[in-house]
């Protein structure tokens, strides 16, 4: 199939995304307790079983829409299967006959509409499967329109997302060594290099004092006091990133932001100890202190 067309080459994508998670998403892995603390867990994560069934529905919808809507697609509709039809329960199944029949989509004018919607399964399927939420950090909260575009005066009146905006690790696998260069929404699910959201949020100056540090931080939903982050720079929490003239500290606000988010998880899993962190920027850089 030509997938020239980048809505079609995205939904081809979702579909791979799919059938690659689906396996592992029968039974994901298990939300880590503490060791000695809890007992041990032996189910899945609840909302599993819902993941799975909405992705079955999903396909099957927009396979019977497909073949209702062309019913000349229905001789390779029961190719497919040795049965009289398709089992629209087989995930196989129906994502390859939609990979072979993205151009009736595309021609019905459905093809964004089920992009979208598949895109979000395959989403809710890697987040399941991957638990990605115990190494990615969160940035902040998500500025865009509910649909992912940028607010504009013509946009003003629309809803805005609300989501939170993440940290995406990449990992090298030669290494090891893990780096965050991009942020995505866990909501509208729009993707872009961090620094950029960073300026969208008017998080451009480098460096902040003590008290515009609090600052910061209350925007993040963490109260504290100058005296409080001066025990976290005491402590090896977190690192500060330089001296003003007067020999104020100065620390990098997304710095503090992720060391306080790898501090709760260390506290999580029941782990003590560390050394400050990695800044979440472009590449993977010490904090300085």
């Amino acid at each position: 199939m030509n997938t020239t067309n980048p809505i079609q080459q995205a939904t081809v994508t979702a579909l791979a995304t799919i059938r690659a998670y689906w396996p592992g998403s029968a039974n994901p892995p298990r939300d880590t307790a503490p060791p000695g603390r809890t007992p041990p867990r032996s189910r899945p994560p609840a909302h599993h079983p819902i993941v799975r069934a909405d992705a079955v529905t999903t396909l099957a919808f927009w396979v019977e829409a497909l073949v209702n809507e062309y019913p000349d697609a229905l001789p390779a509709w029961l190719k497919t299967s040795a049965r009289d039809g398709m089992d629209l329960g087989d995930v196989w199944a129906t994502t390859a006959f939609l990979e072979d029949h993205l151009h009736h989509l595309d021609e019905w004018g459905y093809l964004e509409r089920a992009r979208h919607e598949l895109t979000g399964i395959a989403e809710e399927l890697r987040q399941l499967v991957d638990q990605p939420d115990k190494d990615r950090p969160v940035l902040g909260h998500c500025h865009l329109t509910h649909d992912g575009q940028t607010p504009d005066r013509a946009t003003a009146h629309v809803p805005r997302c609300q989501g939170t905006v993440r940290a995406v690790p990449q990992r090298d696998p030669e290494t090891g060594t893990t780096t965050y260069e991009e942020g995505r929404c866990t909501r509208c699910k729009s993707s872009a290099v961090i620094e950029w959201w960073r300026q969208q949020w008017g998080l451009t100056q480098t460096l902040v004092t003590t008290r515009e540090l609090v600052d910061a931080l209350a925007h993040h939903d963490i109260k504290v006091a100058p005296a409080t982050v001066r025990w976290w720079l005491h402590t090896g929490v977190i690192c500060a990133s330089g001296h003003t003239e007067d020999g104020d500290r100065l620390y990098d606000v997304a710095a503090v932001v992720f060391a306080l988010g790898k501090r709760e998880r260390r506290r999580a899993s029941g782990s003590v100890g560390g050394t400050g962190s990695r800044v979440p920027g472009t590449s993977l850089t010490r904090v300085g202190g």
